[in-house]
């Protein structure tokens, strides 16, 4: 099966998911951390994130994986939290199907884990850290970062099949969001009734 119809665009659309997976996984990772803290402390909310942050990680470590036994390369470059929540928050203001809570107090939580803070992310993100919905924001911000990660998911295996790479378009069952379906189904779970 190596190099079999395997061409460099299709590793070099492979090696990006396998970037996405990656900041998913360093995001959550954060959200984790600071859902630890000793002034914050919510251990459910910093449980799902870390299990979050090995999902996404199993899923770059899949592609990986996948594009070493095609005989392919992984490179991989640089990447920080501030810049993943940057990209995410893009998506966020240009996405027509947005969930009920305005842009302008998403993505707050993922500005403060960042170097540089909040302010940097989102300019309009309350400076006091009592107002913020915390868990809910942070569940709404992940759901937002799946909805992305997924959306370059569905790009690759589009573009692989226009470059009639089957193989891809095979393994698609895999990486199915599964952090999306844990949380949505977080998020109903806890509406007000």
């Amino acid at each position: 099966m190596v190099r079999q119809n395997y061409t460099c665009d299709v590793n070099c659309l492979l090696v990006k998911q396998i970037h996405w997976e990656l900041r998913a996984s360093y995001l959550y990772q954060a959200y984790a951390s600071y859902f630890q803290r000793a002034d914050v402390s919510l251990p459910g909310i910093q449980k799902f994130f870390a299990h979050a942050s090995l999902e996404e990680r199993s899923h770059a470590d899949y592609f990986i994986d996948y594009v070493n036994k095609r005989g392919g390369h992984v490179h991989l470059g640089q990447f920080d939290v501030q810049n993943t929540c940057e990209t995410v928050m893009v998506f966020l203001q240009s996405d027509n199907s947005r969930l009920d809570t305005e842009v302008e107090e998403r993505m707050c939580i993922c500005g403060f884990v960042s170097p540089g803070g909040r302010n940097k992310i989102n300019k309009k993100c309350p400076l006091s850290r009592e107002t913020w919905m915390e868990g809910l924001m942070a569940l709404e911000d992940a759901l937002a970062a799946e909805r992305f990660v997924n959306g370059k998911l569905l790009e690759l295996h589009k573009r692989a099949d226009k470059l009639n790479d089957a193989h891809v378009a095979k393994s698609r069952s895999h990486c199915l969001p599964t952090i999306q379906h844990l949380v949505v189904s977080c998020l109903l779970s806890n509406l007000p009734t």
